[in-house]
């Protein structure tokens, strides 16, 4: 089955269509409305890596067409937003730093690639975007997106894992249609914001479970591709979840988070293999294992064919003893290089992607911590002002969560963003962890604002039914 779907990519293509149709005929979406707009276009910004995934398999899209999307969902944003009641809050001055920080780095120091460029300042612009669209309706439309999102997601990577060799390489990692190695990544996130979407709700015991079952089976399989740091980051999620959400309401996110981790052992062990391996870099990495690592070998054309070191950028040591097939080893380098480079970057770093010169490692890769290649990159000031900005976003969606299932939905994601963004992140393409910077902000602050309402009117009901005084 799987082979004749990968013979040829249409008929995946059809299959993948058919899903769709099929999960979307199942609801009576109010498509004339303006809460499906919305929901469709935040689905759409969230979703965007497997819709310009599949854009670019099936009709061969070119990068003029990927910033068009990007572009074009971030303009839907903003003009869905609720402009007339944006107001400033603290954690804009924050945001200011950090862009003002930004700016002043790649000014002076210039960037390695204009497409990161280009990237990055989609990225700053969902801030705003962020802070303007809470406050109205997105349900159920966002739901139903990307649930079915998720779903094909499931499809396509077990299609891959079953498909044979070209789809999974050495190491057990999973490249949907022989080619994309980060789809699995791509999918966690739409699965963690359905998660996020359900549980925000409050939510009865057999409404957990039904959510828990529904989510099983694609959390299984996505966990299959070896996903790990995303489930923690979406276990994360729902711890923060239960801390917010009313006593009443833990019972049932204990059934979908236990739920959840079984669907994940489940997905992983279907593997042993691989799911062994993974284990044993894991051992190795932490230090806890006696075997010795076998590091792929450093080709000998690097030394001539290494990028010249920016200036002001020490001297790294090579990469001897780092297995470069061990995710977790390759990140102690990354952290190691970018721990040296610390005390040199002072306020305002070496410029963006300049760290990636610098590495020893055979493949460059960014730090993979967006907090710590912000402070390399932009300098200090700019990676304090980012954690501050995270810390106000949090706190102001923690202190209405109770209240409010916007700010628990919006606090939900963030928390999953942020916790992505400690192992995977990129700055240039945390766009998804800015857009809830800001919307965690201003979800709050329209619940505060509807709650005060909620009182006014209570008091004035109350004075009505009371009567004037004697």
């Amino acid at each position: 089955m799987w082979n004749f779907l990968y013979e040829d990519t249409n008929k995946l293509g059809f299959t993948v269509l058919g899903t769709a149709l099929f999960l979307a005929a199942l609801w009576n979406l109010p498509v004339l409305s303006r809460a499906f707009w919305r929901g469709l276009s935040l689905a759409c910004f969230v979703s965007s890596g497997p819709i310009l995934m599949f854009a670019h398999e099936f009709f061969d899209t070119s990068s003029v067409f990927t910033a068009a999307f990007l572009g074009g969902t971030t303009l839907a944003l903003l003009l869905l937003g609720n402009w007339k009641s944006l107001s400033v809050h603290r954690a804009d001055l924050a945001f200011c730093v950090f862009l003002a920080g930004t700016t002043v780095s790649i000014a002076l120091h210039g960037f390695s690639d204009p497409k990161e460029l280009a990237l990055l300042a989609l990225t700053v612009a969902a801030y705003p975007a962020g802070r303007v669209f809470a406050g109205a309706p997105i349900e159920p439309t966002f739901t139903i997106i990307s649930a079915t999102i998720v779903v094909i997601g499931a499809i396509t990577i077990l299609a891959a894992i079953n498909a044979g060799p070209g789809y999974v390489d050495s190491v057990g990692k999973v490249f949907v249609f022989g080619k994309y190695g980060a789809a699995q990544l791509y999918f966690a996130v739409a699965l963690a914001v359905t998660i996020a979407a359900l549980v925000a709700r409050p939510l009865t015991l057999e409404q957990a479970a039904k959510v828990a079952i529904a989510a099983a089976l694609p959390t299984a399989i996505i966990a299959s591709a070896m996903v790990r740091f995303s489930f923690v980051s979406i276990m994360s999620m729902l711890a923060v979840a239960a801390i917010s959400t009313p006593a009443k309401d833990r019972k049932a996110l204990s059934v979908v988070a236990g739920a959840l981790v079984l669907a994940f052992l489940a997905g992983q062990l279907s593997r042993p293999s691989t799911a062994a391996l993974y284990i044993k870099f894991g051992v190795e990495a932490l230090g806890l294992g006696n075997a010795e690592t076998t590091p792929l070998p450093l080709p000998v054309a690097a030394e001539a064919t290494t990028p010249a070191r920016p200036p002001g950028m020490p001297d790294q040591s090579r990469c001897v003893g780092v297995d470069q097939r061990n995710t977790i080893e390759i990140r102690k380098q990354l952290y190691r290089e970018a721990f040296q480079l610390l005390p040199q970057t002072m306020l305002i770093g070496v410029g963006l992607d300049r760290f990636m010169d610098a590495s020893c490692l055979v493949e460059k890769n960014e730090v993979h911590n967006s907090v710590l290649q912000v402070a390399v990159e932009f300098g200090w000031p700019a990676s304090v002002a980012l954690l501050i900005l995270v810390l106000l976003a949090g706190q102001k969606a923690f202190s209405q969560a109770p209240f409010s299932q916007e700010a628990r939905f919006a606090l939900c994601v963030l928390t999953f963003m942020f916790c992505m963004s400690m192992g995977h992140g990129r700055i240039s393409r945390d766009a998804y962890l800015f857009l809830f910077l800001g919307y965690a902000v201003s979800a709050s602050r329209q619940c505060v604002t509807r709650a005060g309402l909620s009182v006014v009117r209570k008091s004035k009901l109350k004075a009505a039914q009371i009567g004037p005084p004697a």
